[in-house]
């Protein structure tokens, strides 16, 4: 159960069949749910003998990057490789960086800087679905968005859908700054990640979902 938008008390994870295809609704990656979650996918797909799943993540708008890295591990027998993103300028926030990420790639013009830390995934060898799939929209950010990015980056997944709206690859905070006199606090957009967004591999403006499982027909 999780708390929306609205201070509603909703089941986070929805289960649905089509024939031979599986469809997960995942409707937030909030790391309080993580644990849960993870149980009750893992015991459903022991009652599932396709070979085609879908996460639809049209209604995430993101939380922790653990959340759908699990997910990644539980359904693939491969092991990954990813790289994560963030951007900046200024001096007080290449200080911070370097401070906050000690593993990372560091580039380096002028005032401007870009940071790129490498991230595995390794396979806890549960299940191995050959057909995978995610249903994106432009309401998928944060971790949302990074599961989108990793997806389209590493060939795990086919994406459909609408283009992501952004800002994936939580592992930099931006800076919150008060002022000494008047206490002002204030929030520094020089750390940043990326907030172009993603764009799906198979771009859809309608009902994403039809349109996935008229693919699979």
């Amino acid at each position: 159960m999780y708390e929306n938008q609205n201070g509603e008390n909703k089941e986070n994870v929805h289960f649905q069949k089509y024939d031979d295809v599986l469809v997960i609704k995942i409707d937030s990656f909030d790391y309080s749910l993580i644990e849960n979650d993870l149980k009750i996918i893992k015991e459903y797909l022991a009652t599932y003998d396709g070979d085609c799943i879908a996460f639809d993540i049209r209604e995430n708008s993101g939380g922790a990057d653990s959340y759908w890295i699990n997910l990644v591990a539980m359904t693939s027998d491969q092991d990954y490789e990813y790289n994560k993103k963030v951007t900046g300028r200024g001096e007080i926030s290449l200080s911070y960086v370097k401070e906050e990420i000690e593993d990372a790639i560091l580039h380096q013009s002028k005032d401007d800087f870009e940071i790129q830390v490498e991230k595995k995934i390794e396979s806890q060898n549960i299940y191995n679905f050959p057909k995978r799939y995610i249903l994106t929209s432009s309401k998928n950010f944060s971790s949302a968005d990074t599961f989108v990015k990793f997806a389209k980056e590493s060939n795990y997944a086919v994406s459909v859908g609408e283009h992501t709206k952004g800002s994936g690859g939580d592992f930099l905070n931006p800076m919150l700054i008060e002022l000494p006199n008047t206490h002002i606090v204030f929030r520094m957009d020089a750390c940043k990640s990326d907030e172009i967004g993603s764009k799906p591999d198979i771009a859809v403006t309608g009902d994403a979902l039809q349109f996935f499982l008229s693919m699979e027909k």
